[in-house]
């Protein structure tokens, strides 16, 4: 006998939203800024996977996007301005595992909610055209992303070659 639908719903409501409690308590409770950078990417995760579990698809994958890249952002900018070094956790192995889980469980959700679990159908799409008109009309805000995600990379390298100034 397999469980019903609402059954496993209602399983998925009471984890995420646990989830997103467990980790905002964290986010909010540890002295460690990259550690409450990651605790809040699980809080945006879960959250995106609740608003997937309410029908709006689009809106969870935004969120996940946005917020949740911002929370990455987040944790670069604080490891990197701050000059504050991370103490190691004990077991990352577990941490990560449920990151992944979560994270697919999101993705899944998005997908059947939006519809695109199944055959897409084939768009042709002429991407020569649709970079030129990207770039004659919105030059300015792509010249600022690149900037930002150049910045972003080159404070990555920094704290990777782990060099103090």
């Amino acid at each position: 006998m397999s469980p019903s639908n609402s059954v496993l719903e209602e399983f998925a409501y009471l984890a995420l939203s646990l989830i997103a409690l467990g980790s905002g308590l964290v986010a909010v409770s540890t002295e460690q800024a990259v550690y409450a950078a990651v605790a809040l990417g699980f809080t945006g995760t879960s959250v995106a996977g609740l608003i997937a579990l309410l029908g709006y698809g689009y809106v969870a994958a935004f969120h996940l996007l946005v917020y949740v890249g911002a929370t990455v952002t987040f944790m670069v900018f604080s490891v990197v301005m701050m000059r504050q070094e991370p103490r190691l956790m004990r077991s990352l192995a577990t941490v990560s595992v449920l990151n992944a889980v979560l994270l697919g469980l999101v993705f899944y959700m998005i997908a059947v909610s939006t519809g695109i679990g199944g055959v897409l159908p084939s768009i042709n799409i002429d991407l020569g055209r649709v970079a030129k008109e990207f770039i004659d009309d919105y030059w300015f805000p792509l010249l600022l992303v690149v900037a930002s995600l150049a910045t972003i990379m080159i404070e990555g390298i920094v704290v990777a070659r782990g060099e103090k100034k």
